[in-house]
């Protein structure tokens, strides 16, 4: 993810075919990943959420935006069904994180910047 981001987050500053490329992989690499069962901001879905969320807006691209809001939806209803945002790969849903890189408040960060992306920046790429 964060070299996806930093990919991203320089597209207004190299334009170049090498970086064009290399969003466009990274982009389809974060569209198809499942990842760690963890829905954290940091290395989780939420983090990867961001990533699309991110390519949605800098690349002009709404179907990334649009892909990002129905996976964030699958995290809150399987959130719903389990209890809880599952922060530990190892440790059962129950145990809390109030963190922002890896608990709850970077989730909730993010499903307030999918609200309203243009007034929020993102947390893992700040520009």
């Amino acid at each position: 993810m964060p070299c996806a981001l930093a990919r991203l987050g320089g597209t207004a500053v190299v334009e170049n075919k090498a970086n064009v490329e290399d969003v466009a992989v990274a982009v389809e690499t974060t569209k198809t990943c499942d990842g760690w069962d963890v829905d954290h901001l940091c290395c989780g879905h939420l983090g990867r959420i961001d990533v699309l969320l991110t390519a949605g807006q800098k690349l002009s691209r709404p179907e990334l935006s649009q892909l990002a809001r129905e996976r964030a939806a699958w995290v809150v209803i399987r959130a719903r069904r389990l209890g809880a945002y599952r922060l530990f790969a190892n440790l059962p849903p129950r145990v809390f994180c109030p963190g922002l890189f890896q608990g709850v408040a970077g989730i909730g960060y993010e499903l307030l910047r999918l609200a309203n992306p243009e007034a929020l920046p993102s947390v893992l790429l700040w520009e």
